[in-house]
C-alpha cells in the first residue's frame, strides 16, 4: 500500500466564518460547511487524481472533535502532489454562488393563501398551550395535612382572608372558588388543571 501525507485545507475558505467548537449543533454545522468546501474545491481544481483524496477529518479538541477539509496525498505519485500542493497554494478566500446554496437553511413551507381550504384549515389550529406546573414539592392540605398526591389539591384564597393550599373536601368548605384572583386547581402530579 502506498504511503500517505496530508495537508490541512481547512474547514471553509479563510475568508469566511464557520461553524465554532463547541456552539450548539456544531458537529452538524461544521460538516455541513466542511462539504460544501469539499464541492467547490472540486469544482475549482477537479475531481482528485489517483493518488489524491479531498476529504473531512475529525480532530480531538478540548471542547469535543473539530472538523476541517484536507487532502490526503501519496507523495511518490507526481498528479497526486501537484493536485494537493495546488489545492493548499489557491484555495479560494470566499464562497462561490452553489457553495452559498448548499448552505443556505432550508426554506419555510409556504403559508397557505387567503380563502384557500388550506388557510381556513390552518386558521382554526391552536397552539397547544404550555403546560403550567407547580414549582416544588406537592404540598399538603392546610387544614387537614392530606397529601397533594392523592387527588390532587386547590392554591386558593380562604373564607378566612389568607390564601391556603386545600384538598378538594376543605376547597369546598374553606375555598372562594377557582379562577384568577381567587385559586388555581392542579392534579396529583402538579399539573395545573384550572384557575
Amino acid at each position: 500500500m502506498a504511503r500517505t501525507e496530508h495537508l490541512t485545507i481547512g474547514p471553509s475558505p479563510a475568508g469566511e466564518d464557520c461553524a465554532q467548537v463547541g456552539s450548539p449543533d456544531y458537529a452538524k454545522q461544521a460538516r455541513k460547511e466542511c462539504t460544501a468546501f469539499v464541492n467547490q474545491l472540486r469544482r475549482q481544481f477537479g475531481e482528485e487524481p489517483d493518488g489524491a483524496s479531498l476529504r473531512i477529518k475529525s480532530n480531538p479538541h478540548d471542547f469535543g472533535s473539530y472538523y476541517e477539509v484536507g487532502v490526503d496525498y501519496d507523495p511518490d505519485d507526481e498528479a497526486a502532489v501537484a493536485y494537493a500542493l495546488k489545492v493548499e497554494r489557491e484555495a479560494p478566500e470566499e464562497w462561490d454562488a452553489e457553495a452559498q446554496k448548499e448552505l443556505k437553511p432550508p426554506r419555510p413551507a409556504p403559508k397557505p393563501r387567503p380563502g384557500t381550504v388550506g388557510a381556513v384549515l390552518a386558521s382554526k389550529q391552536k397552539p397547544a398551550p404550555a403546560e403550567k406546573r407547580w414549582i416544588g414539592p406537592i404540598p399538603n392540605c392546610d387544614f387537614c395535612q392530606t397529601s397533594g398526591t392523592v387527588g390532587g389539591f386547590i392554591d386558593g384564597k380562604t373564607n378566612q382572608g389568607p390564601w391556603a393550599h386545600m384538598c378538594r373536601p376543605c376547597h369546598a368548605k374553606h375555598g372562594l372558588g377557582i379562577g384568577r384572583g381567587v385559586g388555581q386547581e392542579y392534579d396529583r402530579t402538579g399539573v395545573k388543571v384550572a384557575g
